[in-house]
């Protein structure tokens, strides 16, 4: 059966798991294109006015995948963490999509829910690859733990990848690849030391272990995964930072254990799961000393990002960290927006040389 799987939300987050899950039964998970302009456009016009723009893509993306997939997978998630919780958004998406898309395949919708005892509990995951299987009908319930297994690993390697510095884009096309992470990655280490005459890279050869260039200032680049990485969703923000000599930090970079520790210091819990993760992340790298500026990116219209940003802000303003919010919409003019960005750039830039 050849499964859909749209490229928005939190597909970024946690579509290695799935993917994973349902190769293990045989299936062929299709996921569809990059985000551009005429998929935004067939989206906001299926989508209520006063959804905010990461919904109607994700809209563009399921009508994408209309006429090339048997089934639409759609979780319905209502938290990723204990004690936490999603968008309300998330959790009525299958019922929006149902009502707004009728031309579309059946969506295998599954239900998945930390707030109890986490995403390994009863009813994380494991519910919802059981609820998955059934309505696939795959297998046994022996079938279901191991391909339950295989998204694990899958979202194991994954973040592995994320964590050694991968852009999560890069990260998904490379669980296709038939080797293993562990073993590129011991590859590369061979390889890397044949070169260097089996010392450390750019010590003992002659040469400096610094780099010929100036050190490139590091922005952390702080949203939600769909919005930080959704080259249509912010105009390529990242490869644009990139073209001007910028190192881009995201949330995914630092463990999630070290950026939670940070984020339960605050006086009061935040309860939006990716919230706290991306408090955590600014917090983490503030401590350390790691940014030179922030770049905050938002969805107009959406209440976590703008407290979230608000407690980021207030933190870089104390430690004199440059910040600067970028809030996006359908109706975002490019120019604008490339101006902003250009600005802090500059600024960091000449701040660096002080």
């Amino acid at each position: 059966m050849r499964v859909g799987y749209p490229r928005a939300l939190l597909y970024y987050h946690c579509f290695p798991f799935w993917k994973g899950f349902l190769e293990h039964f045989g299936h062929q998970v299709c996921v569809s294109g990059q985000t551009t302009k005429k998929l935004l456009e067939s989206g906001i016009e299926k989508t209520v006015g006063e959804a905010c723009l990461p919904v109607k893509i994700f809209f563009g993306h399921a009508l994408a995948l209309k006429d090339s997939v048997d089934a639409v997978f759609l979780p319905r998630l209502v938290s990723l963490e204990q004690k936490t919780y999603i968008c309300p958004k998330f959790m009525g998406l299958p019922s929006m999509i149902r009502a707004s898309l009728p031309e579309l395949p059946p969506l295998i919708e599954v239900e998945v829910d930390a707030r109890k005892d986490g995403l390994r509990g009863s009813n994380g995951l494991w519910r919802a690859a059981c609820d998955a299987a059934v309505q696939l009908g795959d297998g046994s319930a022996r079938q279901t733990k191991a391909a339950f297994h295989a998204g694990q690993s899958m979202q194991k390697e994954y973040e592995q990848m994320l964590l050694a510095g991968l852009d999560p884009n890069q990260a998904i096309a490379s669980l296709d690849c038939r080797d293993s992470w562990d073993n590129r990655e011991r590859d590369r280490q061979r390889s890397s030391g044949r070169r260097n005459g089996g010392k450390a890279e750019g010590r003992g050869t002659g040469e400096s272990g610094l780099s010929n260039n100036m050190p490139k200032p590091n922005i952390l680049l702080l949203g939600h995964p769909y919005n930080v990485h959704d080259g249509g969703f912010n105009l390529g923000l990242k490869t644009r930072l990139s073209g001007m000599h910028f190192r881009v930090t995201t949330m995914e970079s630092v463990p999630a254990r070290n950026a939670l520790y940070e984020a339960d210091k605050l006086s009061k819990a935040i309860f939006w799961s990716l919230g706290r993760r991306m408090v955590g992340t600014a917090m983490h790298l503030f401590a350390a000393e790691q940014v030179a500026g922030v770049m905050h990116l938002a969805a107009f219209g959406c209440g976590p990002d703008s407290m979230i940003g608000e407690v980021v802000e207030r933190e870089a303003r104390r430690l004199s960290i440059p910040f600067i919010s970028l809030v996006l919409d359908e109706h975002t003019g490019e120019a604008g927006f490339l101006t902003r960005v250009e600005a802090f750039g500059e600024m960091l830039t000449r701040r660096g040389r002080l």
